[in-house]
């Protein structure tokens, strides 16, 4: 059965409880659904005393520190969520892709790749506030290399777990919008003619760059896992409602 499916199952078991709200917390990794008159999880990771209806699911990777270590993530925040913002990122995006590219050929590993895009912040800076006015206005752009907390992401082919990446990160004006991402190192971002289309070249140099098994985490296991690990816990979350249903009914 297909997440969609078992999505629309539980849906109708919730409303055949009159459980009113089924949403799912990607933050809080649960599954839950929601009463009219009290949560069966807590919001904020609480644990409660009747968990029924409510299933946790690890989402984890004990690859991930070691995965994080060998790549350089690429991250642009929109100033916000309208049209017209996440528009313009896209083309901030584009501008600073064409300005990077050739840049980043001359680097040979991850350490020149980070010394190279930290002495190109006041560039990158100045291409994307150029392509910003171009367009008509006039947010500011900040950009750094940081340390962030990202959740899984999928990019072409491969799913990068949850955790800490290094990555250069442009903020455009307030940057409350959603954001667009690549791996800057091994250059996956730059080497096709489409993005989030991963090339042979692409490929191969992150093949290169990490090991058979940390490769294999990210482009096979790194589909699935998760939602096998899940699809697990949730069938025994299944099994919980359905004894709860027939309690009810002796």
């Amino acid at each position: 059965m297909k997440f969609g499916k078992k999505v629309l199952v539980i849906a109708g078991i919730a409303s055949v409880l009159g459980a009113g709200t089924l949403y799912m917390s990607g933050v809080e990794s649960k599954f839950c659904v929601k009463s009219d008159t009290k949560s069966v999880c807590q919001a904020q990771g609480q644990e409660d005393p009747e968990e029924e209806f409510c299933v946790k699911f690890d989402t984890e990777d004990p690859l991930q520190p070691q995965i994080a270590e060998k790549i350089l993530r690429f991250h642009v925040l929109a100033n916000s969520d309208s049209t017209a913002d996440q528009e313009l990122k896209l083309k901030v995006r584009d501008s600073i892709g064409e300005y990077l590219a050739p840049v980043l050929e001359e680097a040979d590993d991850l350490q020149e790749t980070k010394e190279l895009v930290q002495e190109q912040i006041p560039q990158i800076i100045e291409v994307a506030e150029t392509c910003i006015k171009e367009e008509g206005y006039d947010y500011q752009v900040t950009a750094e290399l940081a340390r962030v907390d990202f959740p899984v992401k999928t990019y072409g082919n491969y799913t990068f777990p949850a955790g800490e990446y290094e990555a250069l990160e442009v903020y455009i004006g307030e940057a409350q919008g959603h954001n667009w991402w690549c791996v800057l190192y091994p250059n996956m971002c730059f080497q096709g003619s489409v993005y989030e289309v991963v090339d042979e070249d692409a490929e191969a140099e992150l093949k290169e760059v990490l090991t058979p098994e940390e490769y294999e985490d990210v482009f096979t296991e790194g589909n699935y896992k998760v939602e096998f690990k899940f699809w697990e816990k949730f069938e025994n979350f299944l099994d919980r409602i359905q004894d709860t249903i027939l309690s009810s009914d002796k």
